[in-house]
């Protein structure tokens, strides 16, 4: 009886990770949300944000950024930041929860009289490769003053390696 159970506990383990990776290893660049419309497809970069996407928890601007609408360059006298990274940065949680958001919160105090933006570079399943090129084609027309690259160690590393 016990063997017949670890048998079937393992068969039930063995299928989730076979229904969990395979979508991972055969469609790895883009996003789990591509079908849910977040993200569209991309020739060069795998996927990219859909702009001016919107649902309950998730708003996406007119620059393909999670974020509210943003002018095109600065504004006078201001300091724009973006913050380029993966889910990390993008965030899974309440647009207003993000890190983005945060850092967005904090920065005026450090520069008092001076409007500050921080824009929202992150998209998931990027490595530091795409990043890059995300930022030539979409954050950069938007002339940053400074760009911070959120590398997080526990894989951007090894993706960049396997980048294909």
């Amino acid at each position: 009886m016990l063997k017949n159970i670890m048998l079937s506990l393992a068969a039930v383990i063995i299928s989730l990770v076979v229904i969990e990776s395979g979508p991972r290893l055969f469609h790895r660049d883009l996003p789990d949300r591509v079908a849910y419309g977040v993200f569209l497809p991309d020739g060069e970069l795998g996927a990219v944000p859909h702009p001016d996407y919107r649902d309950s928890s998730i708003s996406i601007n007119e620059w393909g950024m999670r974020d509210g609408p943003r002018s095109r360059l600065p504004p006078p006298g201001g300091l724009r930041v973006v913050v380029l990274g993966d889910s990390f940065i993008f965030g899974s949680e309440r647009q207003d929860e993000t890190i983005v958001s945060f850092l967005e919160a904090i920065l005026p105090q450090s520069f008092p009289g001076r409007p500050v933006e921080v824009l929202n570079g992150g998209v998931p399943g990027y490595d530091t490769i795409q990043e890059a090129a995300w930022y030539r084609r979409f954050a950069s027309p938007l002339k940053p003053h400074i760009v911070v690259l959120a590398l997080y160690i526990g894989n951007d590393l090894d993706d960049n390696l396997n980048h294909r």
